[in-house]
């Protein structure tokens, strides 16, 4: 399984989509909302919810914001709107920034999904979405592009604490 397969499962997985495989405007900053942050503190009913969303880091949301996306996808919603945005569709707030990822991988591959239509979805069913457009995605990208964004997501992967096999 390659790099960017292993991203699309990530993101899928922890945000699903993502993690996903397939940028953003410079900024100072690109991570996710405090809200999502890694020392943030969840409630045992949201761990439950987020599943295998919770190996979704902040490090794969920015590398898929500064090398896919091209602009925030996630990490300009403000933490009362990821909160809000994730009680209205039943799930935590890990979970739910991985579907707004699989919805943006979605859009970006000429794909049309409702954050709605993502979270009545299984865990391995959002995987397989998110396989599905990241393989898409990939196969815009030249040989070297892929390497480049593949190396990007292995070092988010490595710096991710909850992924200790990667080290």
């Amino acid at each position: 399984m390659n790099i960017l397969t292993k991203t699309a499962v990530a993101f899928a997985m922890a945000v699903a989509a993502i993690s996903s495989a397939a940028g953003a405007t410079p900024r100072a900053e690109a991570q996710c909302p405090s809200a999502y942050s890694q020392t943030a503190e969840c409630s045992a009913r949201e761990e439950a919810d987020n599943g295998i969303f919770d190996l979704l880091s902040p490090e794969l949301i920015k590398v898929y914001e500064d090398n896919v996306a091209h602009t925030p996808v996630v990490s300009d919603i403000s933490p009362a709107k990821l909160k809000r945005m994730a009680e209205k569709y039943g799930c935590g707030e890990k979970k739910m920034c991985a579907l707004i990822v699989v919805r943006d991988m979605a859009a970006r591959v000429g794909g049309s999904v409702t954050l709605a239509e993502l979270s009545g979805e299984s865990d391995l069913a959002l995987i397989k979405r998110a396989k599905q457009y990241a393989d898409i995605y990939s196969a815009t990208l030249s040989d070297d592009e892929k390497r480049d964004l593949e190396n990007k997501f292995k070092g988010a992967f490595k710096g991710n604490s909850s992924l200790p096999f990667l080290k």
